[in-house]
């Protein structure tokens, strides 16, 4: 899976499609620096791509980088799409552990 998602990306290096099986294939296996490079990356072409916000929102949450991923969430529902439902659950959940912290 790796090495196809890392195939097409350097196929496809401008497909924010591409970008997002890669970062999503390292989310999957726990690499979270990478799965951020990775979704950073597409950011880079696609600044208001809401699914690459969003799975950047939670990465950096699961990193316990809570301020930077509430930006990245807020950024993801404002940018809205048919998944805006998913993005505002991501944003409650990053708000609830800013509450606790």
């Amino acid at each position: 899976i790796v090495a196809a998602s890392l195939s097409n990306a350097t196929s496809w290096p401008g497909s924010a499609a591409a970008g997002m099986g890669v970062g999503n294939t390292h989310y999957a296996q726990g690499q979270l620096a990478a799965a951020e490079a990775a979704y950073r990356h597409v950011l880079k072409g696609h600044t208001d791509y809401a699914p690459a916000l969003n799975n950047l929102a939670q990465t950096l949450a699961d990193q316990h980088r809570l301020k930077e991923a509430e930006h990245y969430a807020r950024r993801a529902v404002a940018a809205g799409g048919s998944q805006a439902t998913v993005y505002g659950r991501t944003l409650r959940d990053i708000l609830r552990q800013l509450n606790r912290e």
